[in-house]
């Protein structure tokens, strides 16, 4: 996994849509949790990064923290870029939760929030078997690490929820 995770990194570090695409799987999956749809497949997931890519030309990620499970990591991230052809620039909080299936990436969904919004932060939910984060106002670390108080169906926060859910399964 620590091997996967660092040629993921280095393909995004080098900017080249096809060098991350390559660590996907076929029937891969990019979800920006931003309002856009997820990308499915390879050829579409390539096609996002390629756009962001281009959109923000000088995007930047500074690692905070990463947690490894069984088929999965997390890696928190303060990402920072300026939009193409303006002085727009921005700096948020990024989680990226990442799936992986036969040493390939499976799935990669990524939830931010920006660094001057106050008030929007996530919560982690179960809901239908579908996880999601929420905005209300509690601080992505949390998530990562726990705490989220009576708010959250499952206390401790996403990371034991990962492992729990990614853990072996007892026979019965």
């Amino acid at each position: 996994m620590d091997n996967l995770i660092q040629r993921y990194t280095d393909a995004w570090a080098s900017r080249d849509p096809d060098a991350i695409v390559a660590l996907h799987t076929e029937d891969t999956t990019f979800h920006a949790h931003s309002g856009q749809e997820p990308a499915r497949g390879k050829a579409a997931v390539r096609q996002a990064f390629s756009d962001l890519l281009a959109q923000f030309p000088d995007l930047a990620f500074d690692a905070v923290s990463q947690r490894v499970g069984p088929g999965f990591w997390v890696a928190e991230w303060r990402m920072t870029g300026t939009l193409a052809g303006t002085d727009s620039s921005f700096e948020v909080d990024l989680v990226d939760v990442v799936t992986v299936e036969n040493g390939m990436v499976k799935g990669k969904d990524s939830y931010n929030r920006r660094r001057v919004d106050a008030g929007a932060a996530f919560r982690w939910s179960r809901r239908n078997d579908h996880r999601r984060l929420h905005q209300d106002g509690r601080g992505v670390r949390r998530i990562l690490h726990g705490g989220l108080g009576t708010r959250s169906p499952r206390r401790g926060g996403l990371l034991p929820s990962l492992r729990a859910a990614h853990a072996p399964r007892q026979p019965r």
